[in-house]
């Protein structure tokens, strides 16, 4: 099997590490590899300019265009297209929609039947809100649900904890936040190192594992647009408060997060979580809830619908 010549532009900084999704997705499928005479090039929205957008790519090569933010795809920029717009908005046979839960293995990831009891024991803690920027819809929450209990923020964004303490730099970490505590105040440098030396992804979810509850709200709303903002708490079996895609019923079951579009009001959908709080029954009601509808992965967790997609990008069939 000849193998396909390609090239990545592009892409967010963790896409360059060993656990990026399209270098482990070719290599279990094709024959492969990195050229910079490419016949194929992948190509993402992180130009380095401060606005996202999909970028012109010159050149005599077939254009494969994937994003993880909130853009849409333009057909016309490239041959081939990955985005978080459904299908069936899009209707184009060169576009498949690949939401970055799918991406990160959520079919595989949220199956497993739950166990309200056993999950109920190791939740000692209320709510988290973990983010680094500010956004209105958010923020907005997180002080109309503070007023019931203190809602624990260890990014920039309403800071009232230490940061994310990588597992694995605990012994480092900690004592120089001690040390940032009584010198400056802030935890900037701590904050980076865990960042950039930790597995960010596993230890935000390893954080969230002992809260109730985990405030879910994407950076934006648009039909279709679901990140690791809903998957991360659902590993964690921290029940996601949701908002960002109007639509997220098509994508997973309703009845096992608190989805803001139910009630598309701050104040009740911040009453509905109080509930939840205080009365047992209807919290383990929706722990027992599959993350899915009748527990099966949607169709955008097939990663044969990619694989087929790939067939007709490279023109070869994938590997046995």
């Amino acid at each position: 099997m000849k193998k396909a010549k390609i090239a990545f532009k592009y892409f967010p900084r963790e896409a360059v590490k060993e656990d990026d999704y399209f270098r482990n997705f070719l290599d279990r499928h094709f024959e492969w590899e990195e050229s910079d005479e490419p016949d194929f090039v992948l190509f993402s929205s992180f130009t380095g300019e401060k606005e996202k957008k999909m970028p012109n790519l010159p050149g005599n090569f077939k254009k494969i265009f994937w994003t993880g933010e909130n853009i849409r795809v333009d057909m016309t920029k490239c041959d081939y297209g990955f985005g978080f717009e459904y299908e069936d908005k899009m209707k184009n046979r060169d576009y498949l929609r690949l939401p970055l839960y799918a991406y990160y293995g959520a079919g595989i990831n949220l199956t497993k039947r739950k166990n309200p009891n056993e999950i109920a024991k190791h939740k000692t803690k209320f709510c988290n809100y973990a983010y680094s920027k500010d956004a209105k819809e958010r923020v907005e929450f997180f002080k109309e649900l503070s007023k019931h209990k203190k809602i624990d923020a260890p990014g920039k964004s309403m800071n009232n904890i230490p940061p994310i303490v990588p597992q694995k730099l605990g012994h480092f970490i900690r004592p120089l936040q001690r040390i940032e505590r009584i010198t400056t105040k802030k935890h900037t440098l701590s904050a980076l190192l865990s960042r950039h030396l930790g597995n960010w992804r596993q230890d935000v979810i390893n954080f969230q594992k002992p809260y109730k509850f985990t405030i879910a709200f994407e950076n934006s709303s648009y039909p279709g647009y679901t990140t690791e903002k809903i998957y991360h708490p659902m590993l964690a079996n921290s029940i996601p408060i949701y908002w960002g895609n109007p639509k997220i019923g098509r994508d997973f079951n309703t009845k096992s997060f608190v989805n803001y579009f139910d009630y598309n009001d701050v104040k009740k959908t911040a009453d509905v979580v109080i509930e939840l709080d205080t009365n047992k029954k209807k919290y383990f009601n929706m722990l027992r809830q599959p993350w899915f509808k009748g527990n099966k992965p949607n169709k955008w967790c097939n990663e044969e619908r990619i694989v087929k997609q790939f067939e007709k990008i490279f023109g070869v069939k994938a590997h046995e």
